[in-house]
């Protein structure tokens, strides 16, 4: 079981994570909560669970969070907790408004969702899990205000950090080194330095042309900010882990990922690149590779007619990214829930996957919906049920509009 702990904002000196009980840090509290509190920051020691305790009380980082971001926009897939609540907005979900942040009521302690059991499935809606959605889940993208944990020393208020505090992959356990090779590959590590180089483009070109392998790594997360050479030259590095870093990396150009490409071994790493290009995508449906596809089944950028061929290998764990993904044609699910064996130990998650999908035709949600617990399709067929609520709720709200 992890910590719930983070990366800091900023990049001060090798060590990136903020470990559990250990002081030398701050919360930096954005603009409208300084104004609240008359404070610039919260010196922070993590108790365990994203929480902490400042002047006798206690606080929990994920509630704060949900607090700061009240007027974001969540996605629907915090709606599966509660189909029936109302509002899109986090402040619409909040049972605490963050009034008398500091002199008021403490925050309630709550490290574990108190479920509602009763419900299918269970329903555990709370300022705390808003939070965690907000930080990890799709709704990340709608932040306003993230969070951002700095080194004690660093005299600099919330608006002049670039980065922004995100999950620890060591979740407080040990220290998450900056020099370690391991640390580049890491999403919320890349972007953390892709901040740190925003905006600074020459500092950029001197690190990728630092015969420090690190340093070339590092210029790699920020490809945004080379010049187009520059991005090919390291397109080309004799150290496979620069190559690597780069190719997954925000905002590559098209011609770098084409140059990655025909260099070879880079074709997995490609996968995860957020800024995929067509051209590249098609070379790499092409693969033979299980592992290369299973990998690019995950992609966000990937058409409806390319999760279609990637369906078509039948292979088990591409069907689950297939089924899942946000692009999937209604065609594609109906082949794929005709195609499963009700008797295999993979079919409840292709059922649980499709269940969740939105784009799942309605006679296929409905067919799982109606699955008995004896199949052992039960959390498939709650999951049916309320994806079936939300698309009514949807029908309901745009007959609404057209009616105006």
């Amino acid at each position: 079981m992890g910590e719930f702990s983070f990366l800091k904002a900023d990049i001060t000196n090798n060590q990136l994570n903020i470990l559990t009980g250990v002081e030398g840090q701050k919360l930096l509290l954005p603009p409208h909560v300084r104004e609240q509190t008359g404070l610039d920051s919260i010196p922070l020691v993590l108790n365990g669970y994203g929480c902490f305790t400042f002047e006798g009380k206690q606080f929990d980082l994920f509630e704060l969070l949900a607090v700061w971001n009240k007027d974001a926009y969540l996605t629907n897939d915090l709606y599966r907790y509660a189909p029936d609540k109302e509002g899109k907005q986090v402040g619409d979900w909040l049972t605490w408004d963050g009034k008398d942040l500091m002199k008021g009521d403490p925050i309630t302690l709550t490290p574990f969702p108190k479920a509602d059991e009763t419900k299918d499935p269970p329903s555990f809606i709370e300022n705390r899990i808003l939070g965690i959605h907000l930080m990890y889940d799709e709704d990340g993208k709608n932040m306003l205000f993230p969070l951002k944990i700095v080194n004690s020393k660093v005299d600099r208020l919330y608006e002049d950090i670039k980065g922004s505090s995100f999950d620890d992959p060591n979740q407080g356990w040990d220290k998450f080194s900056a020099r370690s090779p391991k640390t580049y590959f890491y999403s919320a590590v890349r972007n953390l330095y892709r901040a740190s180089l925003a905006g600074n483009g020459a500092r950029a070109e001197k690190l990728a042309n630092n015969s420090y392998t690190f340093a070339r790594m590092q210029a790699a997360c920020a490809c945004g900010e080379l010049g187009e050479r520059t991005a090919l030259r390291l397109a080309r590095d004799a150290n496979p882990a620069v190559r690597q870093v780069l190719a997954m990396s925000q905002g590559l150009a098209e011609n770098v990922q084409e140059e990655l490409l025909r260099q070879g071994g880079m074709e997995e790493y490609l996968c995860y690149n957020p800024s995929l290009c067509r051209s590249v995508i098609e070379e790499l449906l092409k693969s033979e590779d299980r592992n290369v596809l299973r990998k690019l089944s995950s992609n966000e950028n990937l058409t409806g007619d390319d999760l279609a061929v990637l369906a078509g290998t039948k292979d088990r764990y591409v069907l689950d990214y297939v089924s899942s993904h946000r692009n999937l044609k209604k065609e594609t699910a109906q082949e794929i829930f005709a195609g499963i064996d009700p008797a295999s130990e993979d079919s409840q998650w292709h059922y649980l996957y499709l269940a969740q999908n939105k784009n799942t035709p309605g006679k296929v949600l409905k067919a799982i919906a109606a699955m008995s617990d004896e199949e052992g399709r039960h959390s498939a067929a709650g999951e049916a049920r309320i994806t079936l609520q939300l698309l009514e709720k949807e029908k309901k709200q745009i007959k609404s509009f057209q009616g105006r």
